[in-house]
């Protein structure tokens, strides 16, 4: 199963409470997780028997194994949370952002322009920006 989370839900069946259903539950070949649930006066169904809690996002094995013998063990279904649910992360690749800014500066009644002048007594100033946007 591919996915973040599983779930296996049963049918605990009739009993004194004292009697139990019993399972064992193993995850990706990990290590073997004994499970119970109580039995009572009446049938009850849909109950989550186990929950693997969050997994990372990958294909997983789940291995059910009845382990009792006072109780039966009846699987209604297994839950499985198929998004991925991983925190994602920053981004390396961010666009970066260039700007380029030209002054033109143009003394009154000349045709030469000039870019290096700390003091502008008369005459036009034009500022124009232009952005370049790489990733």
């Amino acid at each position: 199963m591919l996915g973040s989370r599983v779930a296996i839900i049963c049918t605990i069946p009739t009993g004194d409470s004292v009697v139990r259903t019993r399972a064992t539950v193993s995850i990706d070949n990990g290590a073997t997780i004994p499970v119970s649930h109580a039995t009572t006066g009446p049938v009850q169904y849909q109950v989550v028997l186990w929950d693997s809690g969050p997994l990372p996002f990958a294909s997983h094995l789940v291995t059910l194994t009845n382990a009792g013998t006072e109780a039966y063990l009846r699987l209604d279904r297994i839950d499985y949370d198929p998004t991925d649910n991983t925190p994602s992360k920053p981004s390396d690749t961010s666009p970066t952002t260039t700007t380029v800014l030209t002054t033109t500066v143009q003394q009154p009644g000349s045709s030469q322009v000039s870019s290096e002048s700390s003091s502008i007594p008369r005459g036009s100033v034009t500022t124009s920006s232009e952005q370049d946007v790489s990733s």
